[in-house]
């Protein structure tokens, strides 16, 4: 008999045979155990989505506070751009010389310089050492006001009760007057016995002698007033170059051109610290505000050349009025800081000036000085500042590499052949190593906008060693359509561990020594004697007489022997050896990638 019955709710209904009470009980079990499997597999379904809902939660609230963090730092980055561009005095950085607000791409710029040289806490911090110099020059006078008035009155009841002196006699009055008198001008109170020391006010000259070091401003100041919308007045006045004012679109721009340029952060803010203006230099009778690195040797050497009443062919800048001036080009290769263009562009005007600078510091302050001291339309249309270096290069490439070293203290020896036993360990002083490009003379010309049918009128050649790279790399006609060059070669300084090899050196040498003022003053030009040179003067032609008998005279060119410095060559062939003028098998040395010359 088949029987049927109604399934419960969640069971499935199904027949059976037979009507067996055990079937029923291992049934119902199946279903329970069947349930229970199915809660268990609940609950552990259920642990796995919390797990999983916690994790999501954590890994929301790391990305939100991320973003958090991101979004502070965005608002304080908006917060300072909209600092410099929406104050209530400037609703955007001002181009003062233009009379408009500066584009935005300007003020972008000004706000990397505010970040990367932290400008806001720079200037609170030297405010803070101001107004400690200000007291402490305050006290300094307060007391010499003090020591002058006990000197005058003498602070020994020399005064009667009703407040006149009572000096016994004339003679001693007037002592105390002189006494003040000398104790007023060295205190820088007032030129005589006539004049008050309140005459002065505490900002003037009240402080002669007072013995405190006041606050030195440096390059970052002067970047710094270039970037603030509204920049302490008392920075201010205190830097020549007009950074808030006629000057700060230019310096912009020069910080700009740094950046592209590949100089990094940290380097730019060494750079910066360790450079200050030195107010006043006179260079061939024209005054200058020169940044410099403080305590550079380079600078006065440099300065004191320019300054010398020496020619050209002496080593000096005279003597080329009809080698440069309008329409004519001066190349400066190895160029340091711009003082030999300020020189050039003064002493001979509307000269075109090419500058050509390796290292990126002293690139970097070059710019700072041309365009501090040079009006706009002269930097712009004669003035072109290339950062390269000038290589070996004679094949389609035009991006060799070298190492040189920079140090502060010396502007004027970047050169890849520094000895070691000179340097100090780079990590502890303010030497920097620097990666320098190496370009073909005629693509830095190019860049420079030089090109075509234009000739070098006088190539001045000062570059540390440079000389053996750039002038075997010019094909005979180029070298020789370049009338007049300066400067002079290096073989004697160079440590024989970084040598270029003997080939190189003759050609460079006997290039170079084919010109007068090069062969007037250059031992290396010894090795010539025989050949004949050119003068510096374009056109004109350097002879010698001979004399065959008292009638007749022959005329010839002159040669190296003709125009050497008597003396120079005297032992000639010992140096020669000494220096391995001749023995040098190969440029191994001189190409090797480092800074530094094993001694």
């Amino acid at each position: 008999m088949v029987s049927i019955r109604k399934a419960k709710k969640g069971f499935q209904l199904r027949k059976r045979a037979g009507g067996s009470n055990n079937t029923d009980s291992n049934a119902v079990q199946d279903c329970m155990d069947s349930v229970k499997q199915r809660l268990e597999d609940r609950e552990k379904a259920g642990m796995v989505i919390i797990g999983m809902t916690l994790m999501t939660m954590f890994l929301l609230l790391a990305i939100l506070f991320r973003s958090d963090s991101q979004l502070q730092k965005s608002l304080d980055e908006k917060t300072l751009f909209s600092k410099l561009r929406r104050t209530k005095a400037h609703p955007q950085l001002q181009d003062n010389k233009a009379k408009k607000p500066m584009k935005d791409t300007m003020n972008a710029v000004a706000l990397d310089i505010y970040q990367v040289l932290d400008c806001e806490k720079f200037f609170n911090e030297t405010l803070a050492e101001m107004k400690g110099d200000d007291e402490k020059a305050l006290k300094g006078n307060d007391r010499r006001l003090q020591e002058v008035e006990d000197e005058q009155h003498g602070d020994d009841n020399t005064f009667d009760v009703g407040g006149e002196l009572a000096n016994e006699n004339e003679e001693e009055e007037d002592a105390a007057d002189d006494k003040y008198a000398g104790q007023a001008n060295r205190a820088g109170l007032g030129d005589g016995p006539g004049d008050s020391p309140m005459d002065d006010d505490f900002g003037g000259g009240m402080g002669g002698e007072v013995d405190f070091d006041a606050v030195a401003m440096n390059a970052r100041h002067l970047f710094c007033l270039a970037a603030s919308p509204d920049p302490p007045a008392k920075i201010v006045k205190e830097i020549k170059c007009d950074a808030s004012e006629t000057k700060r679109s230019t310096l912009l721009k020069l910080w700009s051109s740094a950046r592209a340029q590949g100089m990094n952060p940290d380097t730019l803010k060494e750079v910066l610290e360790v450079t200050e203006e030195r107010i006043g230099e006179i260079i061939q009778s024209q005054s200058y505000n020169i940044w410099s690195p403080r305590n550079d040797d380079g600078t006065q050497f440099v300065i004191n050349q320019l300054n010398s009443d020496r020619n050209v062919d002496n080593g000096g800048i005279l003597g080329l009025s009809e080698s440069l001036g309008e329409g004519k080009l001066f190349v400066d290769v190895g160029s340091c800081l711009g003082l030999t263009t300020l020189a050039v562009t003064n002493k001979y005007p509307g000269t075109q000036v090419v500058s050509i600078e390796p290292a990126s510091p002293n690139w970097l302050i070059q710019e700072m000085n041309l365009r501090c001291n040079l009006d706009d339309d002269t930097f712009q249309h004669k003035i072109k500042v290339v950062l390269a270096g000038v290589g070996p290069n004679d094949s389609d490439e035009d991006n060799m590499m070298a190492k040189l070293l920079w140090r502060s203290s010396s502007t004027t020896s970047a050169r890849a052949w520094t000895p070691e036993n000179e340097t100090a360990d780079i990590a502890e002083s303010k030497d920097i190593e620097l990666v320098v490009r190496l370009r073909k003379l005629k693509s830095v010309l190019a860049e420079a906008e030089v090109y075509g049918p234009h000739t070098i009128d006088v190539l001045n050649v000062d570059c540390s060693g440079c000389e053996y790279n750039l002038i075997p790399a010019l094909s005979e006609k180029e070298f020789e359509a370049i009338p007049t060059i300066m400067g002079g070669v290096h073989w004697g300084y160079i440590p024989t561990s970084k040598l270029p090899s003997s080939e190189r050196a003759k050609l460079t040498h006997q290039r170079l020594c084919s010109h007068e003022n090069v062969a007037h003053r250059t031992k290396e030009c010894c090795a010539f004697p025989d050949m004949p040179v050119q003068s510096s003067v374009p056109g004109e032609v350097l002879v010698k007489d001979e004399s065959k008998s008292g009638k007749d005279r022959l005329q010839s060119q002159s040669t190296v022997m003709d125009v050497v410095i008597d003396g120079l060559c005297d032992n000639f062939d010992k140096w020669a050896e000494e220096h391995h003028l001749y023995t040098v098998p190969d440029d191994w040395g001189w190409f090797e990638l480092t800074s530094r010359a094993a001694v």
